[in-house]
């Protein structure tokens, strides 16, 4: 909330928002993709955690490279710590304030950062479309699901929150 007060003009918000909740929609469609589709090829193969892995190494890096303009070495450099209160937390909402300090440690405007991270604790689900589809692969295949594969999905979801307002910094910043 205070990341939206502090903007203090409703149509800036408006174009913030749509552009976070189509960048979390389309990171979505990719850990749908991941949890359904590699684990399926692989039968089983591929533990979950490295699915994890795996979309945070392409969309998370790409996006952060090719959208956001950030190294992706030095973004998941920065974002250690958020990564690891996450793992640990299991929450991404707790998870929040690092996230925070993390991103604006990496050039992301506060009013940005505040309402993109907010908005994306409550919205995305990367971690949760990972876990779900291996989660089904996997209890097709008569395997329980882990504490371990519940700290990864908050660990991709804090991770997705923090590369959306990297990206949205690039695209929205300097017209705030």
């Amino acid at each position: 909330m205070a990341g939206i007060l502090s903007m203090n003009d409703v149509a800036k918000v408006g174009k913030l928002g749509l552009r976070a909740l189509l960048y979390f929609m389309t990171t979505t469609l990719f850990a749908v993709t991941v949890g359904l589709v590699v684990p399926t090829l692989l039968k089983g193969v591929l533990p979950t955690i490295h699915c994890f892995v795996i979309h945070a190494g392409l969309v998370y890096s790409s996006a952060v490279g090719l959208l956001g303009g950030l190294s992706p070495l030095k973004f998941f450099k920065e974002m250690q710590p958020a990564m690891l209160f996450a793992f640990s937390s299991d929450s991404s909402v707790a998870t929040l304030p690092y996230t925070m300090q993390c991103t604006e440690k990496m050039g992301v405007n506060k009013d940005i950062g505040r309402f993109v991270l907010s908005l994306g604790a409550t919205i995305n689900m990367d971690g949760v479309a990972i876990y779900l589809g291996v989660a089904s692969v996997f209890m097709a295949n008569c395997c329980g699901i882990d504490r371990l594969i519940d700290m990864g999905r908050t660990v991709m979801s804090v991770t997705g929150d923090a590369s959306c307002a990297v990206v949205m910094q690039r695209i929205v910043g300097k017209k705030l």
